[in-house]
């Protein structure tokens, strides 16, 4: 359901109700999922709101509930996106997120940039994201996250991208390198 109040306000809410949802952060098989007679629910409210040309300001909200878990799980979302910033052509968004599971509970505060070249044939994006989750299981792992990613579009329906992420933690550093070629028809 969704609903424009005016030109600059929009929101929207929605109910769902899903069966075989494979989640990889759970400690469940896949079996075990397929045998759940369990039903996932929930609900989400977005709210966005343009103030002036190009920026956009959001927050989106949502609790997820299944009757077996000790613990529903909730998350808000805010964000703030400035597109085309005059004189640099950069787009950028800030964004700050809250999870609480049954399992982990944590903020990411989060900041990207990203912008065109070339009359828009190679698009870029660089993005920083500071992840502070609780584990119940393994305590407090504070994360730096960065992410670099860059796509040419070479012809009209062939493009090629790269993407890196890399993940750092007080002992452990994680490294990320995807390619991808598209053929669009």
């Amino acid at each position: 359901l969704s609903y424009r109040f005016q030109r600059k306000l929009y929101t929207s809410f929605s109910y769902s109700a899903r069966k075989y949802i494979i989640f990889y952060e759970t400690y469940k098989n896949y079996l075990d999922r397929l045998l759940d007679p369990d039903l996932w629910q929930g609900y989400s409210l977005q709210v966005s709101y343009n103030p002036v040309a190009l920026l956009s300001i959001g927050v989106t909200g949502a609790y997820r509930y299944m009757p077996q878990d000790p613990k529903d799980s909730k998350n808000l979302y805010a964000y703030v996106t400035y597109s085309q910033i005059p004189g640099i052509g950069i787009s950028s968004t800030v964004s700050f997120t809250m999870l609480s599971t049954s399992y982990i509970r944590g903020n990411i505060y989060s900041l990207g940039i990203s912008r065109n070249f070339a009359k828009n044939k190679v698009s870029t994006g660089l993005a920083y994201r500071y992840v502070d989750y609780d584990y119940s299981t393994e305590g407090k792992i504070p994360q730096n996250l960065f992410e670099a990613n860059l796509t040419w579009r070479i012809w009209k329906r062939i493009a090629v991208s790269a993407y890196y992420e890399g993940t750092f933690e007080k002992v452990h550093q994680y490294n990320r390198i995807y390619a991808q070629l598209r053929l669009g028809f």
